[in-house]
């Protein structure tokens, strides 16, 4: 490895006089990163599969179960999609510049089809929502506030979207222009 490769490498985000080494720490800790969002994941999907549970358990109204089956699988869905985003964009190359490029570019093209497959989650929710309307009359009152926390829901879904894909796509830009600038001769 070309510590002067790696160094110019990060040096245009890090500061002038950051080592090769600390480089190679700082690869390390965006490991650690991934594993602990991937803990995190889990995590997630742990309590939302408890609490739909228990909201089919008290089955107080007569939509609870349906809502709780979808619920689960849906989240069910959604984290088996991301830990398999996640491990697929792991990285266990050596840990040099071109391979550091490459599983940076991986990454942003998991980051981009990650918000294409968000997009697709709050459609799917928001058509399960009609599909269960359709099957289990709610309350008025529980319409309006459900159709109000969807409507917020997914506006934020697609601005904070956007916003990430558009900066994962700029990352990308600049990866496969250094990528390409040191497979050039010189």
């Amino acid at each position: 490895m070309k510590d002067q490769d790696l160094q110019r490498l990060w040096q245009s985000d890090q500061q002038p006089h950051t080592s090769a080494g600390e480089l190679l720490k700082q690869a390390k800790r965006a490991q650690l990163r991934m594993l602990v969002l991937m803990s995190i994941d889990f995590l997630v999907w742990l309590v939302m599969v408890i609490w739909a549970s228990l909201m089919i358990r008290d089955n107080e109204q007569p939509e609870s179960f349906a809502v709780g089956v979808f619920t689960i699988i849906a989240v069910s869905v959604a984290t088996g999609y991301l830990l398999w985003l996640r491990t697929s964009t792991w990285g266990s190359d050596a840990l040099d510049v071109k391979s550091i490029l490459k599983l940076a570019i991986m990454r942003c093209d998991g980051a981009i089809q990650m918000v294409a497959v968000t997009y697709m989650f709050t459609a799917l929710v928001v058509i399960g929502f009609v599909v269960l309307h359709q099957f289990y009359p709610f309350p008025e009152t529980r319409i309006s506030k459900i159709v109000s926390w969807l409507a917020i829901y997914s506006t934020v879904v697609v601005a904070a979207g956007q916003w990430y894909r558009a900066k994962q796509q700029q990352k990308k830009r600049v990866y496969l222009q250094r990528l390409q600038q040191m497979q050039e001769p010189e």
